[in-house]
């Protein structure tokens, strides 16, 4: 695991945290209001801020869910050029979300949920790293059909 978050910050670069939540096979996926993609739930990781903090706070905001540092699992890091700024890159640290206090429900910029599983709508437009990286590897270890 990579401990950039607290030592590196750019103007650049972007630096998130994001939760994987799996509930009957599917993963969570999340619409921000005046976007067309779909991502994974969590966010920036401020400065100060360690990976899981900004997780935590994230879920919090963003599905009104309290998670606990103990309850995430690192799952991997990825790094990808940011939807509509490919001048930038996205570096995200992925969490398995393995419990969580309340029920999740859209906040703050979050407009929409949806569960989906590998073989998702081809016509729904997912964030590359969602795509190309995390739902994959879901897969590969047997967690969603």
């Amino acid at each position: 695991m990579f401990y950039w978050y607290n030592s590196i910050m750019s103007d650049v670069d972007i630096f998130k945290s994001a939760g994987v939540i799996i509930q009957n096979r599917q993963a969570l996926i999340v619409r921000p209001h005046h976007k067309d993609i779909f991502i994974q739930p969590g966010g920036k990781i401020e400065a100060g801020e360690s990976a899981i903090q900004a997780l935590i706070r994230e879920l919090a905001e963003e599905l009104q869910i309290q998670v606990k540092p103990r309850d995430l699992e690192f799952l991997h890091e990825s790094n990808a050029p940011a939807a509509g700024q490919t001048h930038r890159i996205v570096h995200m640290q992925v969490y398995l979300v393995n419990a969580w206090k309340g029920n999740i429900a859209p906040a703050n910029e979050i407009a929409e949920l949806r569960w989906i599983n590998a073989d998702f709508d081809p016509n729904l437009e997912l964030g590359s790293i969602m795509a190309h990286d995390t739902l994959p590897r879901l897969k590969a270890m047997d967690l969603i059909d």
